[in-house]
């Protein structure tokens, strides 16, 4: 593994709480073999990007069996003019898709402007306030969400890619995330300031560096748990597998 990433730290999380395999995370950044897909979704959010940052995409817009373009593509075709005068808004685009490297730790901003940086998040949960991908608590809440918070741990989330960034980019002063609803014409946008968080940002630079210096030198265990692993591409070769679900033991 030559470097670590927000996404890497974050699985890394996932891991040590039992909610990744060790064999999963190895072969995926140490070994490189595990292959990335991308669902339907994941594939229009790039295509939303794309159509944002560049005003073309190498990815098509999907169609019915009539030839209509899809009710997804049809929303995000909604937002693209509000977020093109946002684009504009915030003045000449210095950089877009730009990878930063310090050390060991590796980042990739999707929108960089002179003082800021814009993460483009397309999602279903704009509005939803309890799913771990949800928006809607920390839209509602804006600057209520503390480390007692019940939401915390979507706003903990975000915190690990905003102080990445901006350990990462020196010059940038905030972060901001444009959320566009894949589901209708709802969007948010939410800034997160260096200014309030400067200490914890360098100190969070040592963690990432840290966490490599671990990772690589970690001896990964298995995580075998049958709904992980009948979805796993290591499957077929693992000795771990799990074919059948493990009842759990109710005790007195």
């Amino acid at each position: 593994m030559e470097y670590i990433t927000q996404s890497t730290y974050k699985d890394w999380i996932r891991y040590q709480t039992g909610s990744m395999c060790g064999l999963q995370f190895k072969s995926k950044y140490i070994d490189k073999t595990w292959k990335d897909t991308m669902n339907e979704k994941q594939q229009a959010g790039w295509w939303f990007e794309d159509m944002l940052v560049r005003g073309e995409s190498e990815y098509e817009e999907a169609r019915t069996k009539q030839g209509k373009i899809t009710a997804l593509y049809e929303h995000l075709r909604k937002h693209l003019p509000i977020a093109d005068k946002l684009i504009k808004a915030n003045g000449e685009m210095v950089s877009s898709n730009k990878d930063n490297i310090k050390g060991h730790i590796k980042g990739k901003a999707d929108v960089v402007f002179s003082k800021k940086i814009v993460d483009i998040k397309t999602s279903a949960h704009v509005k939803n306030k309890f799913d771990f991908y949800g928006w809607g608590a920390l839209v509602e809440e804006a600057g209520k969400v503390d480390k007692s918070h019940r939401y915390y741990t979507q706003l903990l989330d975000k915190l690990i890619q905003f102080k990445t960034y901006m350990f990462l980019f020196d010059e940038a002063e905030c972060f901001e995330f444009w959320i566009f609803s894949s589901a209708d014409e709802s969007r948010a946008f939410l800034r997160l300031n260096r200014s309030d968080y400067e200490s914890e940002i360098q100190s969070f630079g040592k963690i990432l560096e840290n966490t490599y210096q671990e990772i690589i030198e970690h001896e990964f265990e298995p995580l075998p748990e049958y709904d992980r692993c009948r979805f796993c591409q290591l499957q077929s070769s693992c000795e771990y597998f799990e074919s059948l679900p493990t009842p759990l033991v109710l005790t007195k």
